[in-house]
């Protein structure tokens, strides 16, 4: 670790990153510097990104402030750009709303993060702009009739506390990692020093010593050579850090784990399971609903919804976890091949009754299982009100999954644990939004928890690699 950052430390500052990824490395560097000295027990590090240090200040202050207006979460934030958006007049013209809700409440955070006006007198606007700016202006109207705050006005509304009360502050706080302070971080950081504050910035140091350039006839050519280049070097040296960066990850991310999979844990292709652990680490998370263990408590909830596809059962069937799951396989897969044989791609829940009757004795057992898991799970929507609160819904998925035994019988590994974590923070991040959505029906509150698991990006946490793929 940069002896400069552990100088902070042990002075008591804070120490502030651009990112979540470069504060847990931070705190892991740390970590290994104090078991170098023969510490065993020693204090927390207090290193977290800007955005995490920005709202616990505000939670800090916020309790002196007569009237303190609510910190909406970033999810509320978007859910009510997109309410915003779908009752506009602009509605029937935009095929995705989510994701101009998504680029709109992204515009809003950069304006004021670079404390731009909006819309400055005398500047023409195309008809896009004139959509954003009606949107705008109704997203900032609610927020004042409602007392809410965001993350774009965060800063504003401690600058002008500061400004207000004045107050004497012991706060020490040192940003690193930062490719340039923006203006709304800088006025903050200035307000803080006039109050007292210790404040440091300590700019990127530069360290390429040689840089080399190479062509390659395509991208899965330059994508093998890096993993090959990765893994010499790994053999080479004790302890490297290396670090491959790769444009537009996301479209490239599964041919680069074959890629690297291929080079560095040639041993584990011809395994069923996922390896343990891998020699990299990629930054960038997957949607959380495309982690197998999520998908199908999607599927299963999907099931009562009035709707029972082919492809969605066929999941069903195909899961690990549900009941049965694991010694049942052959019997599953025999279901399904009869539901193919039938062809429908909508199938009814009395067709389905009838199909798997057919069979013979064992696998009518496991039909039963799945069958009377659905009759129950349709019959507990069915006893539902036709609309009621988020809240409610979400107690009703957790005793619908449960009449399937969801997760399944056997022990969770590590990286299903903390997927089954960020699922359940998925339910509660939902009840938030009944902030936005008071009441819904079954479908609505679906809805809504698939959106939210298909835009959180969830990367599973491991111990530190020597490989980081960003």
């Amino acid at each position: 670790m940069d002896p400069s950052f552990i100088a902070l430390l042990e002075q008591g500052y804070s120490l502030v990153t651009p990112t979540r990824r470069m504060s847990r490395a931070l705190g892991r560097q740390y970590a290994t510097y104090r078991l170098d000295k023969g510490d065993e027990v020693w204090e927390s590090a207090d290193i977290l990104p800007w955005q995490s240090w920005l709202s616990r200040f505000w939670e800090e202050t916020s309790i002196r402030l007569a009237n303190s207006p609510l910190h909406l979460t970033s999810l509320q934030q978007q859910n009510i750009w997109l309410q915003i958006i779908n009752q506009s007049s602009y509605a029937d013209h935009i095929l995705q709303a989510s994701n101009v809700a998504k680029q709109a409440l992204q515009a809003w955070d950069l304006s004021h993060q670079w404390q731009i006006p909006l819309f400055a007198d005398g500047v023409y606007i195309n008809h896009d702009v004139r959509a954003f700016q009606i949107w705008a202006n109704e997203y900032q109207t609610r927020c004042v009739a409602n007392n809410w705050i965001d993350d774009a006005t965060l800063a504003q509304r401690l600058l002008q506390w500061l400004a207000d009360d004045k107050p004497a502050l012991s706060i020490k706080l040192a940003l690193v990692g930062l490719d340039s302070v923006l203006p709304q971080q800088a006025a903050l950081l200035d307000a803080l020093r006039a109050c007292g504050a210790k404040v440091e910035v300590l700019p990127l140091r530069h360290r390429n010593e040689k840089v080399q350039c190479c062509g390659f006839a395509d991208a899965d050519e330059e994508m093998r050579a890096a993993a090959e280049w990765a893994a010499n070097l790994m053999e080479s040296e004790a302890s490297p850090h290396i670090g491959i960066v790769v444009p537009e990850l996301q479209a490239k991310r599964q041919s680069l784990v074959d890629i690297f999979d291929d080079c560095l844990s040639a041993a584990d292709i011809l395994s069923a399971e996922e390896p343990a652990a891998r020699a990299y680490s990629i930054s960038l998370g997957q949607a959380l609903s495309a982690y197998p263990l999520v998908a199908s408590a999607l599927s299963l909830l999907q099931l009562a919804s009035g709707r029972i596809e082919f492809s969605n059962i066929s999941r069903v069937l195909r899961s690990v976890y549900i009941r049965g799951g694991l010694h049942r396989g052959g019997q599953r897969a025999a279901m399904e091949a009869r539901l193919r044989e039938h062809g429908e791609a909508i199938v009814s829940l009395p067709t389905l009754q009838s199909l798997f009757a057919k069979r013979g004795s064992d696998t009518q057992e496991d039909s039963d299982d799945v069958l009377s898991a659905m009759t129950a799970m349709t019959e507990l929507v069915d006893g539902q009100p036709g609309t009621q609160g988020l809240k409610q819904w979400v107690q009703v998925f957790t005793e619908l999954l449960a009449l399937f035994q969801w997760p399944g019988e056997r022990s969770l590994n590590s990286a299903e644990y903390q997927v089954m974590e960020a699922w359940h923070n998925a339910l509660s991040q939902l009840v938030a939004l009944q902030l936005v959505y008071p009441k819904a029906s079954y479908s609505e509150a679906l809805s809504l928890l698939k959106q939210l698991c298909r835009n959180t990006s969830f990367q599973p946490e491991t111990s530190e690699v020597g490989i980081q793929i960003l």
